[in-house]
């Protein structure tokens, strides 16, 4: 997916694998946090065998004009 904002990942257990541009793989776990403009291309899937629970900020760009 991909959007006009700026987006904020960090998970809080787990871990997930997230995937940019779709190419770019991370794997990331509890207290990985990542920061990204929405415009790229983005997933991210569960890699934990177990419950992962993460939190996702969105925000409108530094400077967008309303």
């Amino acid at each position: 997916m991909h959007h006009q904002t700026v987006w904020f990942i960090m998970v809080l257990e787990g871990a997930i694998e997230l995937n940019l541009d779709g190419d770019k793989n991370y794997r990331m776990e509890t207290g990985d946090t990542a920061y990204c403009n929405g415009q790229r291309m983005h997933c991210w899937r569960n890699v934990s065998g177990e419950k992962s629970v993460m939190l996702k900020v969105l925000t409108p760009p530094y400077g967008l004009e309303r």
